[in-house]
């Protein structure tokens, strides 16, 4: 395992999240760095048990 240590703020993502759909701090700030990790969403997997982030993922292009 690795951690996600941005080297920028991630407004631009958690941008994007948020016109995706309402999120909680927690749930938006890992769909952010899964945004920032990945160059196009619908190339990675994005795992969770919380159907609200699992749609805003699905609208975001995630795999889910």
């Amino acid at each position: 395992m690795k951690w996600v240590l941005p080297e920028r703020p991630l407004t631009p993502e958690l941008e994007r999240v948020f016109a995706g759909g309402y999120l909680k701090g927690a749930d938006a700030w890992h769909l952010a760095c899964a945004l920032y990790l990945a160059e196009v969403p619908g190339k990675l997997a994005f795992l969770t048990l919380d159907r609200r982030q699992r749609a805003v993922a699905r609208r975001l292009g995630f795999r889910t």
